[in-house]
């Protein structure tokens, strides 16, 4: 079959510039009705000769040779049927003859079998439509937004060990999320991929989910079930790092048609330099939103490009926006570059987010040190918080913090069992109080105490110890306030959206700072919160106010419920007209120990004679 009769001049013409976002529809296996045949299809410039081999021609080296025209190889073939396994025998320009999947595959055989599988993807029933007509219309970054980073593999097991299945993710995983407070699942690349121990970082096909854990149809499922719970599902996109294997994207058809030119002791990393290596990542990220009804997806902020260079990611971005302007599209990397959540018509690159690499590290480093020297430290929690003009940041803890000998997060808290916990929950509070969006990697909200194992299963046993129970209500409770009180999540990045009222309390390793909503109805919320990272109850400490009101206090980490100690505040304290440190009022609190306590603050302008808050 000629290449005319895949491509239209048109397809080609895209495909060679990198700006054809439905390679998948045209390359790869597909049925072809009028035909009553399978159409295969493959990109292999430099290859001598193609033979496609597989289930239906008994593996036969010689029996369905491919025509080649303008780079691609194709032939039609009948009798295949739903689940027939097949490859590409690929006769590369070096000579070496290599049996290769199928770079636009849709399914693949379970690993450590590699061969692609024809797969029909199109017969599920999506029972999600009030959930997408409802995406559509919210802006994503004026969300509130507070992600649970999970490695579908590890995050439960059934009794024999074997691993969950996409369908039993789908029976629990939504139902617990949405208990927890979570507005999203970010899931760690289930693109196909042969080495566990690359986490799906290094792919073999962009195109195909894991198949170990269950088909196509099975993972719609689970996304359709997470949509019906009002979760929205998050992948995180690998798109770099490749594969090695003779099955693999590598040496292709004998060259570096894929890949960057190899470097010694590097992993092989697509080329973005090649258009169409442009266009085969832009189908893939493209494919993911429309077929498996993603919500968005977590990118390279440079795509593995030269160092400043975000050509190729705002090509991406402004293809993905064309699908779906509501996709939530997060940047990992570059978080140095105020341009990333900039639109492009402002001159940015176009994301709505960026995950802050250094917050996990530098909030890791500050409380697993003595209390007694937090104070020369005071500046780690002080600064993400001035810092947070240039981007709307994604802050939390992700898979990288709980694993490679770096402790589990209540691990590496300093202290006691009891200290422990306290400052964990502390710094949860500091998490989702500070201006940015939200992350923590699964196990963080119950306290796991090991290190993340990616062949076994969360220690869900621990739920049966108060400490961790507690952790997890305090998590669930933090998940609500932050979705409740629009003043947390509402302008993360202006000056208007948080103010300090205490800044520089470093004898005290305390801090205050308000956090205030846009305009609604003619009110700003606020929220106050306070953080302290000491074990001494602090009675009686003063802050400072815009005016005379009243506290509220909606949170607080010590509260016995969460495992604390049950130092908590008056229901409401008054705000008298008091001048203090700059401000025209003041009230006084108290701050739990290695804790963190919220207060909404109600100006004396919106209470009614009887003290409550006008409606």
């Amino acid at each position: 079959m000629g290449t005319t009769e895949i491509f239209t001049q048109s397809d080609r013409q895209r495909f060679d510039s990198g700006e054809l976002d439905v390679c998948q529809q045209l390359l790869g296996c597909h049925y072809i009705e009028e035909d009553e045949q399978h159409r295969f299809s493959v990109w292999a410039p430099s290859a001598q000769a193609v033979h496609l081999v597989g289930d239906f021609n008994s593996w036969d080296d010689t029996a369905t040779p491919m025509q080649q025209q303008g780079g691609i190889y194709s032939c039609q073939v009948s009798g295949v049927k739903n689940g027939c396994n097949y490859k590409y025998l690929v006769t590369g320009a070096d000579g070496v003859r290599r049996y290769k999947a199928d770079p636009y595959a849709l399914y693949s055989e379970v690993w450590p079998d590699t061969a692609s599988r024809v797969w029909d993807i199109t017969h599920y029933a999506w029972q999600d439509s009030i959930y997408m007509r409802k995406r559509g219309r919210r802006p994503g970054r004026e969300d509130a937004v507070n992600i649970y980073q999970m490695h579908p593999g590890s995050w439960r097991r059934h009794d024999d060990g074997t691993a969950y299945t996409y369908r039993d993710l789908a029976q629990e995983l939504p139902g617990y999320l949405k208990q927890m407070g979570f507005t999203h699942v970010l899931f760690m690349p289930i693109c196909e991929h042969p080495h566990d121990g690359s986490l799906g970082y290094r792919v073999a096909g962009l195109f195909a989910p894991l198949s170990q854990m269950g088909t196509p149809q099975e993972l719609m499922y689970l996304i359709d079930m997470l949509h019906r719970e009002g979760i929205g599902a998050l992948l995180d996109f690998p798109g770099a790092a490749l594969a090695e294997g003779q099955h693999t994207l590598v040496r292709f058809d004998g060259t570096d048609l894929y890949e960057q030119p190899p470097q010694s002791g590097q992993l092989p990393l697509l080329d973005l330099q090649k258009p169409q290596v442009q266009s085969y990542l832009l189908s893939a990220a493209c494919f993911w939103l429309r077929t498996y009804h993603l919500d968005g997806l977590c990118l390279d902020g440079t795509s593995h490009q030269s160092p400043g260079d975000t050509s190729f990611a705002k090509k991406l971005t402004a293809t993905v926006r064309s699908i779906y302007p509501r996709a939530l599209l997060i940047a990992r990397g570059g978080e140095g570059d105020p341009a990333l959540t900039l639109p492009q018509e402002e001159g940015g690159v176009g994301f709505d987010m960026v995950l802050r690499g250094d917050y996990p590290g530098e909030m890791a480093a500050y409380v697993q040190m003595d209390h007694l020297f937090r104070r020369d430290y005071h500046d780690k929690p002080v600064l993400p918080i001035d810092q947070r003009g240039d981007n709307t940041f994604l802050l939390g803890y992700p898979y990288s913090q709980v694993m490679g000998g770096r402790h589990s997060m209540i691990e590496g808290c300093f202290g006691d069992y009891w200290q422990k916990f306290a400052t964990l929950r502390a710094l949860y509070g500091l998490l989702y109080a500070q201006p940015g969006k939200k992350l923590l990697f699964m196990g963080d909200e119950f306290a796991q105490f090991v290190e993340w194992d990616t062949d076994g299963s969360l220690d869900w046993f621990l739920h049966e110890y108060d400490s961790h129970a507690g952790m997890s209500r305090y998590i669930a409770r933090l998940g609500r306030i932050l979705t409740k009180y629009r003043a947390l999540y509402e302008d993360d990045r202006g000056d208007g959206g948080c103010s300090w009222l205490q800044r520089d309390d470093r004898d005290n390793s305390v801090l205050v700072f308000m956090r205030n909503s846009r305009p609604w109805r003619g009110r700003v919320q606020h929220i106050v919160c306070a953080v302290n990272f000491t074990p001494v109850v602090r009675y009686h400490y003063t802050v400072g106010l815009p005016g005379k009101g009243v506290l509220r206090e909606i949170l607080s980490s010590d509260d016995a419920r969460y495992g604390g100690s049950g130092v908590k505040n008056a229901k409401e304290i008054a705000v008298r007209g008091e001048s203090y440190a700059g401000f025209a009022a003041s009230a006084e609190i108290t701050l739990p120990p290695l804790g963190a306590a919220f207060f909404e603050y109600v100006p004396a302008s919106r209470l009614s004679g009887t003290g409550r808050a006008k409606n």
